[in-house]
């Protein structure tokens, strides 16, 4: 696993390290409602999120996948952040992480404490070719529930 966070303050890597040391939700789920992949092909990090629904509230979420340090922390922070969460919630908070990272700021109209651990990937905008590994997770979910709406339609 490549390295990326170096460049983190103290807090903020720590965060970030402990995710990528200790990813969770990674567990496969065998008989989930919906399931993305997507991988950039220029550095080669993949990124594979299952999900499980009630409803429209993601019970169960399953990250896998390779890449940087970056990549992995931040989907298991995601996977954290938006499990038990309405679809809508979750199409938010990824909307917010997105702006967060390609602004460096959390929008004003954002309660911080909702992003839970994803507040530490804001440093990430500092550097703007890590903002894609940051954001690969997010995609992935992104696409996932949008199969999920998508097979509910048909």
């Amino acid at each position: 696993m490549r390295s990326g966070f170096g460049h983190l303050d103290e807090v903020n890597r720590y965060i970030v390290e402990d995710h990528c040391r200790n990813p969770r939700n990674t567990d496969p789920i065998p008989a989930n409602d919906a399931e993305a992949r997507i991988d950039n092909p220029f550095c080669g990090d993949e990124v594979t999120v299952q999900l499980k629904f009630e409803g429209d509230r993601v019970t169960k979420i399953s990250v896998q996948g390779s890449g940087c340090a970056i990549t992995q922390a931040s989907a298991s922070i995601m996977a954290e952040t938006v499990e038990g969460k309405r679809s809508l919630e979750v199409i938010d908070i990824s909307s917010n992480i997105r702006l967060m990272l390609t602004r460096g700021e959390i929008p004003e109209s954002i309660d911080e404490d909702s992003l839970g651990d994803a507040v530490a990937l804001r440093e990430v905008s500092r550097f703007p070719i890590r903002i894609k590994c940051a954001l690969l997770a997010w995609a992935t979910l992104e696409d996932a529930i949008q199969r999920y709406e998508a097979s509910k339609l048909g």
